[in-house]
């Protein structure tokens, strides 16, 4: 099977889409959660749209079928779904704190289909998008909640590390973690 690390054109944004909505955490049984991993935020298609003109999404295809995705989204869209604002916040009051004025750009969700999990494409799409974004942005940033085990222990195997952990109003906690290119 033949793997193509690409940006994501209009096309794709549907298969995002659809790749998207099976591995939201309202769509999987406990166990899946806990032995898949799951995506937090649902975006629609004008959403992710806006984005790609911008800072193209990477993505990994089979036979032009999306099989997964990084999202790519500059801080110009921190306020386009309000359940990334407090990380927005939480990356500002970090680089403040640190007194860094380091450019970023969030890493917005990523995603491997179920059956080609276990392959190296989460490692293959990340390094994309360095390929991609690194001569423009020093850092790349995101978060994971730290409840999904597979996502946190995936992140670091890239190369992320943690900048804070917090608890949102809701009470969960999350791991804001960057991967510095620079």
């Amino acid at each position: 099977m033949k793997y193509l690390y690409i940006q994501a054109t209009d096309k794709h944004l549907y298969q995002i889409l659809e790749l998207q909505k099976a591995n939201l955490s309202e769509s999987l049984s406990e166990k899946e959660i806990v032995k898949e991993g799951f995506v937090t935020a649902s975006h629609t298609y004008d959403e992710l749209k806006v984005m790609n003109d911008i800072y193209p999404h990477t993505i990994v295809t089979v036979d032009d079928q999306v099989v997964g995705y990084a999202l790519s989204m500059g801080s110009q869209f921190r306020n386009l779904l309000p359940v990334l604002v407090p990380m927005f916040e939480m990356i500002d009051e970090e680089m403040a704190r640190h007194n860094r004025n380091d450019s970023f750009i969030v890493m917005g969700q990523v995603c491997i289909s179920k059956g080609h999990r276990g392959k190296g494409l989460f490692q293959g799409l990340y390094n994309a998008m360095r390929k991609s974004f690194s001569s423009l942005f020093d850092v790349n940033i995101t978060e994971v909640a730290v409840s999904n085990l597979r996502s946190m222990r995936a992140h670091k195997k890239v190369g992320y590390e943690i900048m804070k952990v917090y608890t949102d109003r809701f009470g969960v906690e999350w791991a804001l973690i960057e991967w510095r290119w620079s």
